[in-house]
């Protein structure tokens, strides 16, 4: 009576670890998962403010050039070089602002698919301890069905 009441209570413990182990697993991949996304997304403002205010300055550089030249004086050449300047650096921060988002997001991807690997093998191992557990239940119920004759007649002697 007492084997069976442990046994009992071993196989809740048993469940229950599984259970815990699959919801921590499952909690890790959502925060990782939320951290992901948060990160990428500051990244994504941060460089669409530096971007801003890189073009912003740029501008207002071109601006202050142009203006403090005589036009009559400043050949069209150098008028030229200034906006193919404030083109160029306009462009390189542009480009430099979408290479980040596109490295953030690729590692985000990466993250999403190594989280994902992690719970499948959490899924696999759980199920895998399941049946261990189960093929043990069958095997204690196939002795304990063997030897019942057995038993009975060891507790009608006493």
């Amino acid at each position: 009576m007492a084997k069976k009441s442990i046994k009992k209570a071993s196989n809740k413990v048993t469940k229950v670890e599984m259970t815990e182990t699959f919801n921590k697993v499952k909690n890790t991949a959502v925060k990782v998962n939320t951290q992901v996304l948060e990160t990428a997304t500051d990244v994504m403002d941060d460089m669409r403010e530096n971007g801003k205010y890189w073009v912003e300055t740029a501008t207002q550089k071109v601006k202050e050039t142009v203006n403090n030249f005589d036009v009559a004086e400043v050949a069209t050449a150098t008028v030229k070089t200034a906006k193919s300047t404030a083109k160029t650096a306009n462009k390189v921060a542009l480009e430099s602002a979408d290479d980040l988002v596109d490295v953030a997001l690729d590692n985000g991807k990466k993250l999403q698919n190594l989280t994902a690997k992690a719970i499948d093998g959490g899924f696999k191992i759980a199920a895998k301890q399941q049946d261990i557990v189960f093929t043990t239940l069958e095997t204690v119920k196939g002795q304990l069905t063997k030897n019942a004759s057995r038993f009975r007649d060891l507790f009608k002697a006493n």
